[in-house]
Formats: C-alpha cells, sequence, structure tokens
C-alpha cells in the first residue's frame, strides 16, 4: 500500500494548464509521478520517442551476448564463431533501424 495520502488541488490558467498538460505528454510521466519529481527538484526528461524502443531493445540483446561471449571465453579460453556471427547479425540489424530513423 502506498504512503502517499494526501491530495493536492491546484488552480491554473488556460495557459499554465495547457504548459502542464503538453510537458506531462512529452514526459510521458503521470500527473503525479510528474509533479513529485519537479516537487523533489529531479529532473523530467522527454520521453524518448516509440521508434528507439526496438533500437534498446536490440542494444540489450547486443549486450547480453557480449556478456555471453566474455563469460563462456573466460570459462573456456575458447571463443565460439557462432556467437560471433549472432552478435555481428545484431549489430548490423540494430544499426540497420538506427538508419531507418532519419
Amino acid at each position: 500500500m502506498s504512503n502517499r495520502t494526501i491530495t493536492i488541488k491546484a488552480l491554473l490558467t488556460e495557459s499554465e494548464n495547457k504548459t502542464f498538460v503538453k510537458n506531462i505528454t512529452i514526459s510521458g510521466l503521470s500527473k503525479s509521478r510528474y509533479i513529485r519529481k519537479a516537487i523533489l527538484g529531479q529532473k523530467i526528461k522527454a520521453r524518448l520517442p516509440e521508434e528507439y524502443a526496438e533500437v534498446q531493445r536490440l542494444l540489450a540483446n547486443v549486450s547480453n551476448n557480449i556478456n555471453q561471449i566474455a563469460h563462456i571465453t573466460n570459462a573456456t579460453g575458447n571463443i565460439h564463431y557462432a556467437q560471433i556471427e549472432t552478435l555481428t547479425r545484431l549489430v548490423d540489424k540494430m544499426y540497420d533501424h538506427i538508419m531507418s530513423l532519419g
């Protein structure tokens, strides 16, 4: 259960509300989360466009593959060509996706 029990009500001008709604939309945060971050003086960043989600996923895959290769190489002293091929394909796919973003 959340320890957040206090509700805040604020009166805004039409202009302030437009700016507030615009900033919330850009950040991708809920109104509550946006206000809490602002109160705490935390940096509020713009949410990355949806197109970048695939880049993040591919980058995570590449990172995982590099870690697996390093782990196996450290344990056995050998590098498996199939893993390098998989990694190369992932990097190529990520590059192609990034280039398609324009």
